[in-house]
């Protein structure tokens, strides 16, 4: 519908909305922040999403959100560091 390849459907864009708003985590954190996220970026220019979008703001600047994020990248470094060594391994046999 955004790109115009179908014709806007209100109804549609409403119901879809709401069901993905009524799926988003109530506790505050890293999962209700992605959730948001998605949510105001797929109906950005379709539905009215300020709330969210505030509410995405207002969580990426909490503690809870920061830290989850850095904990995430910091396991992504650790496997791929494990994955590099791995393959390493294999090519060259063990020492």
């Amino acid at each position: 519908m955004r790109a115009g390849t179908r014709p806007r459907d209100e109804a549609l864009i409403q119901a879809v909305l709401q069901s993905r708003r009524a799926a988003v985590p109530a506790a505050p954190g890293l999962a209700r922040w992605r959730a948001l996220k998605s949510l105001a970026a797929d109906f950005q220019g379709l539905a009215a999403t300020g709330d969210c979008e505030q509410e995405v703001k207002a969580l990426g600047a909490a503690g809870e959100v920061k830290e989850g994020l850095k904990a995430e990248r910091a396991l992504a470094r650790r496997e791929s560091r494990g994955s590099t060594s791995s393959a390493t391994t294999r090519r060259t046999g063990p020492r």
